[in-house]
């Protein structure tokens, strides 16, 4: 079972993201916002994270480089899902590990997680 952080502004989105990965046995925390995330990133220190890049307030490139700028949390996997057209434009998305656009299929989602667990 992995520790994972889903920053996701979509309710519906976020709700599905957390459900299905609670159903696979992983220990979920979901937020709405990068602020939030960065704030839970920081006190759970989880195994993986999930974030979508367009969010209000921080974006998910900010809250990508503020996690590659912390040493304790600077390999922490990032998997990006986004809608976003051209995602590799945004700041910060260059360290992600991943991205997937929308819509993801859980099944792709748990096979990237399950690769960085593996590692």
């Amino acid at each position: 079972m992995a520790k994972i952080v889903v920053a996701e502004d979509d309710e519906l989105t976020r709700y599905l993201l957390k459900l299905s990965l609670e159903e696979t046995n992983h220990e979920v925390k979901a937020v709405t916002n990068g602020r939030e995330a960065m704030q839970l990133i920081i006190m759970e220190k989880p195994d993986v994270i999930v974030l979508d890049l367009m969010m209000p307030g921080i974006d998910g490139g900010a809250v990508i480089s503020y996690v590659r700028d912390m040493p304790e949390l600077a390999n922490t996997p990032i998997i990006v899902v986004t809608g976003t057209a051209q995602p590799e434009t945004i700041s910060g998305t260059e360290q992600a590990d991943r991205i997937l656009k929308k819509p993801v299929p859980i099944d792709t989602l748990l096979t990237e997680i399950r690769r960085f667990l593996d590692d």
